[in-house]
């Protein structure tokens, strides 16, 4: 009980903190990717009767910090290419970022699973539980942070960050043009209309 409280909890802080330092898309985004890693996680154990020990509580809370950083690592990328191709649309920005940290995120679980094998051949019985888990949770969360993150901030709308910071500069464009000449505000309509 406790344990699911705090895992409550953790969630709750990652989409407080996601959402303060990208947007609540994101946050929500990567939410939803660490409660599908929980939930296929745990319904991995229980159909296959694991029992729930520490050690497994403790490989669940690692694979929920494990797969969240994944995930803000190819956030991080998708902002910055957000605010590179301004011009291009969101599926395109996303496709590249994906692209781009697919290495890494590919390089990284590899080595880590490589880690984690070794726990659980060479660790015997008593962190079998906690192996099995964080070996499942490091697959599992390797495709959600790419297809399941990045998808459900898509679907939330990633194209609000090209939005908010495009309307202030071509805000400032358009004032540009005015002051230049190069269009006149139609005051009954409140659009730009270009001088011939």
């Amino acid at each position: 009980r406790r344990s699911s409280d705090l895992t409550v909890l953790s969630l709750a802080g990652i989409l407080l903190y996601i959402s303060f330092r990208y947007q609540l898309s994101f946050a929500v985004g990567a939410v939803v990717a660490t409660i599908h890693d929980l939930l296929v996680t745990m319904a991995f154990l229980a159909f296959f009767q694991y029992d729930i020990t520490l050690n497994v509580i403790a490989a669940i809370l690692t694979v929920t910090g494990y797969s969240t950083n994944d995930t803000i690592v190819i956030f991080d990328r998708i902002r910055e290419n957000f605010r590179g191709m301004r011009t291009a649309d969101p599926i395109t920005v996303m496709n590249i970022s994906l692209n781009q940290t697919l290495s890494r995120t590919i390089n990284t679980h590899v080595v880590t699973m490589l880690s984690v094998l070794s726990l659980y051949f060479l660790g015997g019985q008593l962190i079998h539980g906690f192996a099995t888990a964080f070996i499942l949770g490091i697959i599992v969360g390797t495709y959600s942070s790419i297809y399941v993150a990045s998808a459900s901030v898509l679907a939330l709308g990633a194209a609000g960050i090209v939005m908010k910071e495009q309307a202030g500069e071509m805000l400032i464009k358009a004032i540009r043009r005015v002051h230049e000449g190069e269009v006149w505000v139609n005051h009954t309509t409140t659009a730009l209309v270009l001088r011939e």
